[in-house]
Parts: structure tokens; C-alpha cells; sequence
């Protein structure tokens, strides 16, 4: 391909040899004459000027798309020409932004109609299930699998296993499916019973027609089935139903199916997909296009295929449509008509609804079309109305911008290796050095097999630079990566998804899904790898989804309840009954009724009586009234859990309680069934009148309501349900999410698990599946169900509502996410710490809102008015401006947040204070030295130790832990363990700082040698922190006699009580690195270490605890500046509160204090600090004499003195590193 403008000269682009450029400003738009003027640049930094015509220049001059510049073009056809001595750039057809890949399937849909797209692709709204969707699903499943037999083509067409392989195949692709046909309701042998009754033998004869086909002549053919294929300079994608390889004469074919009814449209529109998959394949393979084919499942045999002319203007069609399609998930929203196909949309009133709230002007207030205005009638409907709708675009401009930030990183994958990896998101040139696959867990019948890689960079390179340049990366531990061989590029057909386990010293090792373990070892050995940094929408697409559905979802009938939700959710104060009836939405009650008060009595009786239960269960007071707060509460309630507060005891108990001791009723929810019996009907007879379609009636529209549990991490929510299986194993519960992501000991709550059977597959071989008909019996009768909040979105749960929803983590939560839940429920709880890590999201704070953002929020006019119209007027802009912020304000959203701003920290600053909002206040966790340095910081000295049975929490040390557990650890030590050792595990100083100021500990930016690097480490810290570590498994080992049965098990335990936390994950490795290239033990211990021993970032940390905590601070640098890292302040307490009995804290003391602590300085200070204080910052101005404002500083400041009055300061000097 040409990349230069002066190869363009006598090289015009076409087709088969595009130009690829960057589009970097734009100039000017002229309308009449139907041309935009823009800046381009090749790849050599050359700029000249382009010229775009028609549609192209329309396009090039939408808001959206400015907003996006720059970003790459491909030239498909265009021509240079000298402008007054100066070459420039005429374009007629090309890709806009070719990094943005479009899917093929969507150009159906959008010739269509545009307005669908937009519905589905940028506001993702969620279509319904039904029959014909998975009718659809299951015959493209099967003919993959039905044509992936490699034995097909071999076996005569007579034979009678050829029967068999048809059927097998149909119930495979049933139980691919189980969850879709769990979500609908379908049963597994009704399902299959419908294709052998009504489509197996035609497909049978289809089957023997395709051998006879294909075998007809001496050409040997090969299959692939669901192909994806993405283009690397068009900006499209697509995934081949079917493709026929002919090797001998090297043609491919390319078999598109359609499992709805042929019509001249449906042609049309396949038409599309098939000649884009061509063009794609171009870009791959040099074999030729023999044939592209329509397949038709439902139509007649002969009928079944018809055959597309391939025609090379139908590709400047798709191209056009796939820009319309691209302007519109970037956020233009098409024009509004013909509405040529509303009658038979099934979006319709999704579509009302957007235009009243995107495109409403003045004579929308007088159309009776749409149900939706009554809206504007009621003054306080329609403010109502406002405070969603500025709520929802709010949170959807922020996820945008993550969505940007996503793109930008899969468009950095197109670099090459070298590239990339200078930017830190990519290890190359490796190659691998084993592959063993193991099983993580075994249930009765399922093994989760995984395949695990290992790889090291290539020692046979020339530069010696990159061998070692594996420390000089952003990826670690647990991240979503690509591995492809280093001849592609990722994202192509080529890469394999897998996840990180590791990265030491030149070592990577990764683990991914057994499926692919075939496929990697067919490569020669000593083949290249590359692994990059990976990214996904999957997440902001279902966030999208879910705001869609806050916003809409009270309009729908039935869902009354959850408006009232809604309402607190965005601080709407509720009406009084006298209000109600006054507005006309109550009836004024009867003189002669007299309300029925028993529930109110019942449901104080059982509070009493769970109350004393609880007090006989020696829960402390605090945690009594907030489970009885939850009992008593409807609607929305938050509790807020510092650390070691024991929440999820509570959280456990609260279910419990609402499992058990409220009213039966209210876990029912029978709007059309008033006996107690299973809803679930499953109706054999046949009332569909196209007979090709499974025979199946069903009623989902009730079903026993139950308990959700939702957090944020797979880890807090299989802690939660280990604590309420084994406080109360009479719950039933169902754990929703990938085998994978569920720790050992929640595996027997898994839904696979508990539906999973044994079958024959009608050829004799027994496999394990998973029934779709157990499965949702499963869901039906369970008590309480378990999911991450995005978890909450998996199909199974579909059509499944609860009663209450419980949210763990809330505080690390998104909004976004947290609507994903909270969407199914009536009553939602909302359980967390806005103190400990904030959400992860991209940090857009530099989103703008902009004057083009309020021109078309239609919802922000002043429809008093007359003026105020939809146009881009500078003086109503302002207003609306004006009016958007002050809404927010309501919500309680300040202009300062982001997406890092939890739903849990919103909501506080609504609800603390009053009757919906409780907090904690014993921890469980901590010595007293320690909470009381956190309490101190971050929870105005509210936090105390608790006690249990009567041992007061606050005193127990590093003694009680060894005894606890019978290691004379103690009596040990003091034979082996040097000065520095003996301080850091001295049992009467649980906090110690080790102070390097003296030791020269810089950090590696102030080294030249690591000029560059995308993260930082401090080596001498990290030997230092080695050195202790190694001492200290080297007493244990000497503590612990060999003799013992359980040797290993009691290792295994020390080691899952200490952990490392550091900032940076150059740190990371540094510390991993320095451990074991000087630690000498037995291979087992080796393992166990490798396996078990935590050193990571904060992050991974949440929600854990061990009785030791080392904490490497690691910035040190002669400015006395720490990075920005740093100064999220909840970090810090979250590794602080990490520790039971002993935190260990190495940094240099010069970097935040102004001199070395002196002890009557400290002593004079405490006297002036108050005892509390409400406002962290107006505390600080009281704190130690120190030259900084941020926060950081301060309180890193005082953690010195701290630990200098309690005796854990320990200046360290030089020969602390000479043990090595």
C-alpha cells in the first residue's frame, strides 16, 4: 500500500490499493456547492490540503465527527491535483476513522431504518427475547457445528450415522445455548423434539445434497464455521457463517445465512454483508472469490441457496452506509421519517420516546401520536421528567468518553510490536517454553480447565536492550490481553484472549480457555509472540443499556414501583397522602373503612423478636439497629462499613432476616397467581401458526421473587455468599457468573453446577452439559442469587425481578454499573465505604459541555417561551446551560465529578443524616494502634475496636496470631533474626515507618538509565522489603518441624497472612524479582510462595486483610514531589487497613516532612490537634508545620510522628543492605 502523497501522483487510490492518511483538521463546509476543505497528513508528517465532496463533505463537517479529529481516513478513490503550484487532494470515496470497525450484520438493520441503529448501537437499547431469536440462533449454531465435522465430506451420503451426526449437532447447539433458552423458558426436549418434527429430515437432505456436492469432482474442500474476520482499512467486521475452502484450486466461498423468509429486501441487505466479507477476505488471503451464497434454511431444498453477483459498486454502497452507521455511534442522531416501516418495528415506542426527549419543537405539544406527551401537561411530570433526562446525559457523556479512550487504545494495537511496547502496552518478541493445562477446580461432573503458557522473551535476539525491556511495561497481574504471533497483528483472526498470571523477570506467563490449546501448539516452535494490552466495550455497553432502562423503564405499565425508587434515587421528595389525593393520583378513603394495621403490628412484632435474636448472637449494637433499619425501611437505604466493621456478617444477616422472618408474602410476587405453586408454565400445545418454528408457549411474566447480591469484584461477592452459606445453609443459593471467575469454595453455588447432567449424544459418547430446563429451576426456586452488578445483566436473569437487592462495594461502583441491578428490584440496599478505592474508570475530566450538547436537549427548553427554540442561540444556551447545572445540583451532582464518583458518595451527600443512611462504627480487624491512625484520617475518629467474647480486638498483637495457630515463632526468631528484623516484628510496636532518607533510596525516574519507563520502582527499597521477607520465612521454616503432617498447610497459611502493597507495578516486579533470586528454600515452599505470596498493587487488595502488611511507598527524588499516584488519599487508607497486628511502611520521610520527627515537637503538636475534627482539611491547617497542600502530605507527614511516639520509627542506614 502507498502511504506518501507523491505516490499518489501516477498511483490514483482504487479498491485493491487504497491510501490510508490522517485526517487532522478540518477547514471549512460550503453547503451550496457541496465540498468541505480539510488538512490531511501521511505517514511521513507531509501536510496538504484535501478536498471531500457530497455526502462525504457533509459528514466531515458534523459536530460529532469534529469532535473525534484526528483520525484515519482510507482513500478508496480520489485523485491528486496542483493547486496554484502546491499538490492537494480531491477525495470522492472513503473510510472515515478506519480504526472504528463497524459490524456487516448492522447494514441490515440500518437500511432499514436508520433510527434503529441508532437505538441499538449508540443508546443500546435492548431488544426482548423471543422464540424467533432463538430459533435464529440455534439452526446457525448447528450448521456450524453440523459442518465443522471433519469427517462430513469423508462419509457416504447413504449412510445411517450420517442421521445422527444431524441430530447430535441440533443438541449441541441446544445446550451452546442453554442460557438464551433458560431466559425465554424453552425446555431442552421440547426444543428438540420441534426440529425433529418439523426440520430434521429437510435438513438431512440438505446435509447429503452438500456432500454430494462437494464430492462430486476430485477438489478437496475444507470448512470454516463462524469465521471472524475484521478489515484493517475499511472499518468493518463481520463473522462468516460459512466458509468453503476449495485447497486444489484455491477459491473460497462465502455462505451467508438467513434464517427469517426470503424477500427481495432480505436479499438486498444479505446482499451487503456477503460482498463486504469479500472485500475483508482480500485484505487476508490471496485465494479467489468462487461464489457468495444465500442461504435460506426455511425455504425448499431447492430453493434453500440463491447466489449473489459479486458487484464492485455495491461496495461504494456499503461504504457509504457504514460511514452513516459510524457518524451515529460516534452521536448523531438521523433524521426522523419516512417512518416507512413503524407498523411492523418493534421499537416504536422506544422510538417516540427518544424523539420526545431529542427532537421535540413547537407543534410536538399539539401531536396526539405519541403517548409520551402527556409529560408536558403536568408541570411536575415534566420536571420530573428533566431531572432524568439531565441525569442520564450526564452519566452517558462520561461513558462516552470512556468509550473513546477504549477506541484510542485498540486503534494504538494497529502499531507494530515495537512501537507499542515503547508505549508500555505490549511484550514482544517472545516465544514459548511450555504449555501444560490443569484442572483449577472439579465439581461432581465439570472440570474448569484451563491452559497455561509459559513464555520468555527470545534470547537469540541481537539487542540486548529488550530482552530486558520486559520490566518497562503497564501490564500485570490479572489484565485482559491478546496473544497473537508477532506476523499479525492483534485483533485480527489470529489472536487468542487470554489472561495475565504473571510477569517475572523475562517470564510471562498467561493462562486462557482450554479451547485454544490445540491451535497454539500447531505453531512451529520457536515461532514470535507478542501479548498487548487489551480492551473491551462489552462493560460501557451494558452501562449504556442500563441507563436506557432507568430512564424509560417507569414508563412501562406494571413498573409504577420502581418510579418511586427512582425518585429517591435522584432526591425527588415525595408527596404526602393529602398531596396525592389533591393531585388526583389517590383516591380520598371511605369514612366508614377502617385500614387494616396488622401488617404495621406483625411487622413490629417480628423486629422485637429479631432483635433479641440478634442480641443472643452477640452482634454489637451498632450492627443490630442497621439490620433492623434495613427490616423496617422500604424503598432505599445505604449503610456505610469502614474497615473491619464486619459487613459482610451483616450483610449475611440482613438476608437472612429478609429470607426468614418477614412476612412469607413478601417474597412472592404473584400478580396473576394468588396460591403458592411455581408459576413457571410450560405449554406443550402448539400455538404457532409458521410450523417451522419451535412449538413453544410460555409465561414468564411472573415467578417467585428472591434476593439479589450484587458487588462489584468476583471476590467480594464469593465472600459474601461463603459467609451466608455458612452462617445459614438452609438458604438456597445460586451463584450467576463464569466458572472461571468463582473462587473454589463458591463453586457449589454455581447455576452450571447445579444444572449440570450427563447425556448421550446419539453416539454413544457421554458429555457433560448444562440443562437449560434445571437451569431455570434452578433460578426459580432459589432464595437469593449472586452476581457481580454486571454479572446482574446475564441473560438467565432476564426476566427475573427480586424484591430486595443488596449491593456490596457500593462505594467502588459506578453509577452506570449500579443501575444494572438496580433496575430489577423494588427495594435496593446499598452497602459501602466512599473512604476506600474509588471506581476505576478512565479519569475523563476534561469532558466538556460544549454549546452543540445543549442545543438539542430538548428537555431543557423554557417551553413558556416562545423564542426559546431548538437552535444553536448563544443567550439560550447559556440559560440551559444554567438550568442543567442547577438540576444536577439537585441530584447532588457537582461539576466536579466524574465516573469516579461512586453512586454510594452521591447518595451520601442526599441521605446521610437521616433514617435511610446508618454507619458502622466497631471494627473487627486492627490493632488499636493502627485503626486509630485511620480512624483519625478518614472517619473523624468515629472508628473503635470492638470486642469479641469479651477479648477487646484493639489489643491483640503478633503473639496472638502465632499462638493462635501454635508456631513458636518468638522463641524463634531471636536466634536468626538481625536488628532490623527484631523492630519490624516486634509484637508491641504494630505500626512501624522504615525511614531510607539516609540511604541514598532514589526512585527510579531519578535515573537516566530508566528514562521513559510508563512505571517506577525503587530498587533499594524493594531489597529491602526482600530482606525481611526472607528472614521471616526462614524463621518460620525453622519454626515449623518438618515432621508435621500438615507442613505445608501451615505454611500456606503464614504466607496468605502477609502481603505487600505498592503504587507501582514496576515496584511490583522489583520486589517479586529481589525475593527470589535471593531466597533458598525447598521447591514445595518455592511453590507455594509463587502461588500464594501477595505482592501487588492496592487494587487487588480490597476487601482482603492479613495479620502483616508491608507497604513500599517507593517515590523518593531530590524535588520532594510525589506523583499524582499519590494523592488519591483513599488508596492509602485501604493499604493502611489492610493489617491486623502489624503495618510496616518503607518510604523516604524528606519527601513530605520539612525536618525529621523530634519527639517534644510531636508531644507539643498533639496538645493543639482537637480530638475530632469534621472537615479533613480545615484539620489540616492545625496539623505539623509543613510546606505542602495536599492532602498526601499531611497525613504521610503525621504517619512519621505516629509511629516515632509509639517507638515503630526506624531510621535505616546504609548497612542494612549488606545482607545481600
Amino acid at each position: 500500500m502507498v502511504n506518501a502523497f507523491s505516490d499518489l501522483v501516477d498511483n490514483p487510490p482504487h479498491l485493491e490499493k487504497p491510501f490510508v492518511c490522517n485526517l487532522v483538521e478540518f477547514i471549512s463546509y460550503d453547503e451550496e456547492n457541496e465540498h468541505s476543505i480539510c488538512t490531511i497528513e501521511d505517514d511521513f508528517g507531509n501536510k496538504i490540503i484535501g478536498f471531500l465532496y457530497k455526502k462525504f463533505a457533509k459528514i466531515v463537517s458534523e459536530p460529532v465527527v469534529l469532535s473525534r479529529l484526528p483520525f484515519k481516513i482510507t482513500v478508496i478513490k480520489g485523485k491528486m491535483v496542483d493547486l496554484g503550484g502546491n499538490l492537494s487532494f480531491e477525495i470522492y470515496q472513503t473510510v472515515f476513522d478506519k480504526n472504528f470497525l463497524i459490524n456487516s450484520s448492522i447494514l441490515s438493520s440500518h437500511s432499514w431504518c436508520p433510527m434503529q441503529t441508532y437505538l441499538r448501537n449508540y443508546i443500546r437499547v435492548e431488544s426482548d427475547l423471543n422464540v424467533n431469536l432463538l430459533y435464529g440462533v440455534l439452526l446457525h449454531d448447528y450448521l456450524s457445528i453440523v459442518f465443522s465435522d471433519a469427517s462430513l465430506l469423508e462419509m457416504n451420503p447413504e449412510d445411517e450415522k450420517l442421521g445422527n451426526i444431524v441430530k447430535r449437532a441440533f443438541k449441541k447447539a441446544i445446550y451452546n445455548n442453554w442460557r438464551l433458552l433458560c431466559a425465554i423458558g424453552v425446555d431442552e426436549n421440547m426444543a428438540f423434539n420441534a426440529f425433529m418434527n418439523t426440520t430434521y429430515q429437510e435438513e438431512l437432505q440438505f446435509v447429503k445434497y452438500e456432500i454430494d456436492r462437494l464430492t462430486a469432482t476430485e477438489d478437496e474442500y475444507a470448512f470454516q464455521n463462524e469465521k471472524m474476520i475484521r478489515s484493517k482499512d475499511f472499518g468493518l467486521q463481520g463473522r462468516i457463517d460459512r466458509l468453503i475452502w476449495n485447497k486444489s484450486k484455491k477459491l473460497f466461498t462465502i455462505i451467508e445465512t438467513k434464517t427469517g423468509k426470503s424477500s427481495s429486501s432480505n436479499t438486498s441487505t444479505a446482499k451487503h454483508q456477503l460482498i463486504s466479507y469479500s472485500i475483508i477476505l482480500r485484505e487476508y488471503f490471496t485465494e479467489e472469490l468462487e461464489e457468495l451464497i444465500l442461504e435460506y434454511p426455511r425455504n425448499q431444498l431447492i430453493e434453500r441457496f440463491q447466489i449473489i453477483d459479486y458487484e464492485e459498486d455495491i461496495f461504494y454502497k456499503i461504504i457509504s452506509m457504514r460511514n452513516d452507521i459510524w457518524t451515529i455511534n460516534v452521536g448523531k442522531r438521523p433524521e426522523l421519517g419516512p417512518f416507512l416501516h413503524c407498523s411492523k418495528c418493534w421499537s416504536k415506542d422506544i422510538c417516540s420516546f427518544y424523539c420526545l426527549r431529542s427532537f421535540l419543537t413547537e407543534h410536538c405539544s399539539s401531536c396526539e401520536q405519541c403517548k409520551y406527551l402527556t409529560i408536558l401537561k403536568d408541570e411536575e411530570r415534566f420536571q420530573r421528567f428533566q431531572r432524568f433526562n439531565a441525569y442520564y446525559d450526564w452519566f452517558f457523556q462520561f461513558l462516552e468518553g470512556e468509550y473513546l479512550a477504549n477506541l484510542s487504545l485498540r486503534s494504538e494495537i494497529n502499531l507494530n510490536a515495537e512501537e507499542r511496547e515503547n508505549l508500555g502496552n505490549c511484550v514482544s518478541n517472545l516465544i514459548i517454553r511450555d504449555i501444560e493445562t490443569r484442572t483449577d477446580a472439579e465439581t461432581t461432573i465439570i472440570k474448569i480447565e484451563r491452559t497455561f503458557i509459559l513464555l520468555t522473551k527470545d534470547p537469540n535476539m541481537k539487542d540486548a536492550k529488550n530482552v530486558s525491556n520486559i520490566s518497562n511495561t503497564r501490564l500485570n497481574k490479572g489484565d485482559y490481553i491478546l496473544l497473537t504471533p508477532q506476523d499479525y497483528k492483534p485483533l485480527t483472526v489470529e489472536s487468542y484472549p487470554a489472561t495475565l498470571k504473571s510477569i517475572n523477570g523475562n517470564e510471562v506467563r498467561i493462562v486462557l480457555k482450554n479451547e485454544f490449546s490445540q491451535e497454539i501448539q500447531e505453531y512451529p516452535s520457536g515461532t514470535l509472540f507478542r501479548i498487548d494490552m487489551a480492551s473491551s466495550n462489552i462493560n460501557l455497553n451494558l452501562e449504556r443499556s442500563a441507563l436506557d432502562k432507568f430512564l424509560r423503564l417507569p414508563y412501562k405499565s406494571g413498573k409504577e414501583q420502581f418510579l418511586k425508587l427512582r425518585n429517591r434515587l435522584l432526591n425527588i421528595p415525595e408527596m404526602s397522602q393529602r398531596e396525592r389525593i389533591d393531585k388526583g393520583s389517590e383516591k380520598e378513603a371511605n369514612n366508614d373503612f377502617e385500614p387494616d394495621t396488622q401488617d404495621d403490628l406483625g411487622l413490629k412484632s417480628v423486629i422485637k423478636l429479631v432483635k433479641q435474636e440478634l442480641l443472643d448472637l452477640k452482634y454489637n449494637q451498632d450492627q443490630i439497629d442497621a439490620i433492623l433499619h434495613v427490616l423496617e425501611m422500604e424503598g432505599l437505604q445505604l449503610i456505610h462499613g469502614p474497615p473491619g466493621t464486619g459487613k459482610t456478617t451483616v450483610i449475611a444477616e440482613i438476608v437472612y432476616q429478609i429470607h426468614s422472618k418477614i412476612d412469607e408474602s413478601e417474597k412472592y410476587g404473584y400478580p396473576n397467581n394468588e396460591i403458592g405453586i411455581n408459576p413457571l408454565r410450560y405449554d406443550k400445545e402448539d400455538k404457532t401458526k409458521d410450523p417451522t418454528l419451535v412449538n413453544f408457549d410460555f409465561d414468564i411474566s411472573v415467578m417467585h421473587k428472591k434476593i439479589l447480591i450484587c458487588a462489584y469484584t468476583n471476590r467480594a461477592v464469593d465472600n459474601i455468599i461463603e459467609k451466608l452459606g455458612n452462617m445459614h445453609p438452609d438458604i438456597n443459593i445460586v451463584r450467576i457468573g463464569s466458572l472461571y471467575s468463582i473462587s473454589p469454595n463458591a463453586l457449589k453455588y454455581s447455576l452450571q453446577v447445579k444444572a449440570q447432567k450427563t447425556i448421550g449424544l446419539t453416539d454413544g459418547n457421554l458429555e457433560t452439559v448444562i440443562s437449560p430446563m434445571q437451569a431455570q429451576k434452578c433460578i426459580d426456586e432459589a432464595d437469593v442469587i449472586a452476581a457481580t452488578c454486571l454479572g446482574a445483566n446475564n441473560q438467565v436473569l432476564k426476566n427475573v425481578e427480586f424484591s430486595y437487592i443488596l449491593i456490596d462495594e457500593a462505594g467502588q461502583v459506578i453509577e452506570p454499573a449500579a443501575l444494572i441491578p438496580i433496575t430489577k428490584g423494588e427495594n435496593i440496599l446499598l452497602i459501602g465505604d466512599d473512604q476506600q478505592l474509588p471506581p476505576i474508570s478512565q479519569e475523563m475530566e476534561d469532558i466538556e459541555f460544549d454549546d452543540s450538547f445543549f442545543v438539542d436537549k430538548a428537555y431543557l427548553r423554557d417551553f413558556k417561551q416562545k423564542n426559546d427554540i431548538l437552535a444553536a442561540n448563544q443567550l439560550t444556551n447559556k440559560e440551559r446551560r444554567k438550568k442543567f447545572y442547577s438540576i444536577l445540583k439537585k441530584i447532588k451532582l457537582n461539576k466536579e465529578d466524574t465516573l469516579s464518583t461512586s453512586i454510594f458518595q452521591r447518595l451520601k451527600r442526599i441521605y446521610q443524616g437521616t433514617s435511610r443512611y446508618f454507619s458502622l462504627k466497631h471494627q473487627y480487624r486492627m490493632n488499636r494502634i493502627i485503626s486509630d491512625f485511620s480512624s483519625k484520617w478518614w472517619y473523624d475518629h468515629k472508628i473503635v475496636p470492638g470486642k469479641t467474647e469479651e477479648i477487646d480486638v484493639g489489643q491483640r498483637t503478633l503473639v496472638d496470631f502465632f499462638d493462635e495457630i501454635e508456631i513458636p515463632f518468638y522463641s524463634t526468631c531471636k536466634r536468626f533474626f538481625g536488628d532490623l528484623e527484631t523492630i519490624c516484628f516486634d509484637p508491641e510496636k504494630p505500626m512501624i515507618f522504615l525511614d531510607t532518607r539516609t540511604i541514598d533510596a532514589f526512585d527510579s525516574n531519578e535515573d537516566e538509565r530508566f528514562e521513559g519507563m510508563h512505571s517506577k520502582f525503587n530498587e533499594k527499597e524493594a531489597k529491602i522489603i526482600a530482606r525481611i521477607l526472607i528472614e521471616y520465612f526462614a524463621v518460620i521454616n525453622n519454626a515449623i518441624s518438618k515432621e508435621q503432617a500438615d507442613y505445608l498447610s501451615q505454611f500456606k497459611r503464614i504466607i496468605e497472612n502477609i502481603g505487600v502493597i505498592t503504587p507501582y507495578r514496576a515496584q511490583v516486579r522489583a520486589i517479586h524479582n529481589a525475593i527470589f533470586k535471593n531466597l533458598a528454600m525447598s521447591q514445595d515452599i518455592m511453590n507455594l510462595l509463587l502461588e500464594h505470596l501477595s505482592i501487588d498493587t492496592v487494587d487487588k487488595f480490597q476487601g482482603r486483610e492479613s495479620e502483616i502488611i508491608i507497604i513500599s511507598l517507593v517515590d523518593s527524588n531530590i524535588d520532594h514531589v510525589l506523583s499524582e499516584l499519590h494523592n488519591e488519599i483513599r488508596r492509602l487508607n485501604v493499604s493502611i487497613t489492610r493489617a491486623k497486628t502489624k503495618l510496616i511502611v518503607a518510604g523516604n520521610s524528606e519527601m513530605f516532612k520539612k525536618s525529621p520527627p523530634n519527639s517534644d515537637k510531636i508531644k507539643n503538636g498533639k496538645k493543639n490537634f482537637p480530638k475530632k475534627h469534621g472537615d479533613l482539611l480545615d484539620f489540616i491547617k492545625q496539623a505539623e508545620e509543613n510546606t505542602r497542600s495536599e492532602p498526601i502530605y499531611h497525613i504521610l507527614s503525621d504517619l512519621v510522628d505516629y509511629t516515632f511516639l509509639n517507638g515503630g520509627y526506624l531510621k535505616l542506614t546504609k548497612d542494612v543492605l549488606n545482607w545481600l
